[in-house]
């Protein structure tokens, strides 16, 4: 049953209210004003619309305890009486009206949605108000980790009232001990955030919103500024503490919804990775390394399939290498965290040396003159890595700013079309002075060739990783033993290789302490030849010796390959 009503909250808007009641009077909508203390002219204005106005029911608050407390009130009579919803509005006259109707059906249409007003201001709107609602909108983005609130503080919007009920009468908001709900203007915020954390749908309307030339406001700037500062504290921390809670419940609305699964999760990790950066540029790594505590406990308790692979993989090498000393046990769900959580420290440095910041630390070069030697040749060479501890340090922190005479070295990356088409977003998003050249390829043919050799030819390396199958790799792939079971590797770095008469070097980049990387460089291969007789045993060779390579660092540095699927799975 779709049953709306209207909860408007007034403290001493004697002239605005009786126009703000003119034109709802249209729609036939029940009226529900909270008087909440306001003074004696507003009173005799109020009795007057009740008396000449049938559907206006007028609820007195002796005291004044601010706009929350009043929209409080409103919400809980609303629900008593039987209303499904209650579009709230302010009395001061400044909301678009005539834009219930959208409110309406977009309720009507979802009726477990919070339906939010998404203001458009014109040259009348304070510009501290508006920057205060950009600085809002950043912790709403921390605090729900999504962008699905485009704005919370506009007080025209539309509640599902037995969920909203249901939230109030909570005794964990109302009771005097823990956080209590926002009395004031901290409310809209607040009851938003929290309506969004138990999984309710948002749902966004655009409205003009106008600011009237010498308006009563009720926003005190010191105050209000400090409620709502506070606010924000009480939400991120307890954001921190409850998040599994807050994600099981976006995760149950979400998988309710028809939007295709791929679709969602590409968003979610955009709108991630935005606030990833976000949360790093303003408070920097200590923040957003305790955020990941119980981020990382989430996804692993809740994605059984990943924890699994992740603990398979674990398993494989304590069976592979006997004397390793990082399981003393039969590896379990302390271990997939700790593998999870490598990945996630690795990820952040790697967005820090794209956006070229100064991270203190160690850093220990191995092999390093085989590729001074190759760039003394003035040729190329194809650099072979894997989904390993963080290789772009080299590129970011030395590689890349190598000089031969007045030379600077170039490394180009070679990517999927489908993955450089995502990481070049990316990089735009990080940083948009991002340099490096990226060659995406579906399959080889003559132009990418071409194009590869021209690198080459012009001292510059070609980077891909040897450790993943793409889906469109035409069989170009090898079986063989790697930590024990046979698994399959790409064959393109070795006949890229062959092609174009270059070199491979290994390169991997492992953090060894918290402050230090290791830098390892070998030569893999100096002439690739296949001959056509034995061409696939020929390739097999150099990717059995590219497994053992990968398999003694996996041995050493578990948690630090980030292969998070079944990759003994084979196609």
């Amino acid at each position: 049953m779709f049953k709306p009503c209207v909860v408007i909250p007034i403290h001493n808007h004697k002239d605005g209210i009786p126009k703000v009641i003119a034109r709802i009077e249209q729609y036939a909508l029940p009226c529900l004003i909270v008087n909440d203390g306001s003074d004696q002219a507003t009173c005799e204005t109020l009795e007057q619309l009740v008396t000449t106005h049938s559907f206006v029911t007028l609820i007195h608050r002796h005291q004044n305890g601010g706009k929350g407390a009043a929209v409080i009130d409103g919400l809980k009579q609303a629900a008593s009486l039987g209303y499904s919803h209650a579009i709230q509005v302010d009395a001061d006259g400044q909301h678009q009206l005539n834009d219930i109707p959208k409110f309406l059906q977009a309720a009507k249409s979802n009726p477990q949605a919070l339906v939010l007003g998404l203001p458009e201001f014109d040259d009348s709107a304070p510009k501290g108000r508006l920057y205060g609602r950009k600085i809002t909108q950043f912790f709403i983005r921390i605090e729900t980790l999504s962008s699905e609130i485009q704005d919370a503080l506009c007080g025209f919007r539309c509640y599902p009232l037995q969920a909203t009920a249901k939230l109030l009468n909570s005794k964990r908001f109302t009771s005097k001990i823990g956080f209590n709900l926002g009395q004031k203007m901290d409310f809209d915020p607040e009851i938003a955030v929290r309506l969004l954390w138990l999984g309710l749908p948002i749902i966004s309307i655009k409205t003009a919103v106008k600011y009237h030339h010498n308006g009563l406001s009720h926003f005190h700037l010191f105050e209000d500024n400090a409620l709502i500062s506070w606010m924000h504290t009480r939400l991120i921390t307890e954001m921190l503490f409850h998040l599994p809670w807050i994600l099981f419940n976006r995760k149950k609305y979400q998988n309710n919804q028809s939007q295709d699964w791929h679709t969602k999760k590409e968003r979610g990790a955009k709108i991630a990775m935005q606030l990833l950066l976000s949360i790093l540029k303003i408070s920097g790594r200590p923040l957003v390394n305790f955020i990941l505590y119980p981020v990382i406990g989430y996804f692993v308790l809740s994605d059984k399939k990943r924890r699994n692979e992740s603990k398979d993989y674990l398993q494989k090498v304590a069976n592979f290498c006997p004397d390793n000393t990082h399981f003393t046990s039969s590896p379990g769900t302390q271990h997939v965290f700790k593998h999870y959580y490598q990945f996630a420290q690795s990820t952040l440095d790697r967005i820090q040396f794209w956006q070229n910041k100064k991270i203190d630390y160690k850093l220990n070069w191995h092999g390093f003159d085989c590729i001074s030697q190759q760039l003394e040749t003035h040729r190329g060479a194809i650099l072979l890595s894997a989904h390993l501890g963080n290789v772009e340090m080299m590129r970011a922190l030395h590689i890349n700013k190598y000089k031969v005479g007045n030379k600077k070295s170039v490394v180009n990356l070679l990517m999927y079309t489908e993955h450089a088409q995502k990481f070049n977003a990316l990089m735009q998003q990080i940083n948009p002075d991002f340099d490096t050249k990226i060659i995406s390829v579906d399959n080889l043919n003559i132009q990418s060739a071409m194009e590869m050799s021209d690198c080459i030819e012009q001292g510059e390396f070609i980077a891909t990783m040897g450790d993943r199958v793409p889906v469109s790799s035409d069989n170009r792939n090898s079986q063989v033993n790697f930590l024990g079971q046979p698994a399959l590797f790409p064959q393109g770095a070795i006949i890229l290789a062959s092609i174009l008469r270059c070199p491979i070097y290994i390169i991997f980049g492992i953090q060894t302490k918290h402050d230090t990387y290791d830098l390892i460089f070998k030569p893999f291969a100096d002439d690739v030849k296949l001959p056509r007789k034995n061409r696939e045993e020929a390739i097999k060779v150099y990717i059995e010796k590219y497994a053992q390579e990968l398999e003694k660092i996996c041995c050493q540095y578990p948690y630090q390959w980030y292969n998070f699927y079944d990759f003994w799975k084979l196609k």
